[in-house]
Formats: structure tokens, C-alpha cells, sequence
């Protein structure tokens, strides 16, 4: 149970992160990089289980 819990908060930590990392990101870059780094993040999220192009460097951090 406690490896459980653990994995779920590292889990939700991680993507704290990485919101953060964007953030960031996204506060110095033009409009259009940053509508771009969102839709990957969209695509992310939304599904998890596709396959990456080995070009896309965000999509492949974040899915771990």
C-alpha cells in the first residue's frame, strides 16, 4: 500500500514539474511556440500510450 502512495505522489509531483517547466517556457516564448508546446502537452494527456516521433523531445519526457 505504501509503494502504492509513493508512486502516486511521485507521480503527481513529477507533473507538477514539468507544469512548471512549461510555465516558464511559455512566459518568454512568441505566441505560436507556445500554442505549440501546449497541444503537445494536450496530446500527452489525452493519450498517453502514443507512439512519439523520437523528434519530440517534450512529448517523450513527458511521458516518462
Amino acid at each position: 500500500m505504501l509503494k502504492r502512495l509513493t508512486a502516486f505522489c511521485r507521480s503527481g509531483c513529477d507533473l507538477a514539474n514539468i507544469y512548471f517547466v512549461i510555465d516558464e517556457y511559455n512566459d518568454v516564448a512568441d505566441s505560436e511556440a507556445a500554442t505549440q508546446v501546449c497541444d503537445i502537452v494536450m496530446d500527452v494527456l489525452n493519450n498517453p500510450y502514443k507512439a512519439r516521433k523520437q523528434g519530440d523531445k517534450l512529448g517523450l519526457l513527458m511521458q516518462g
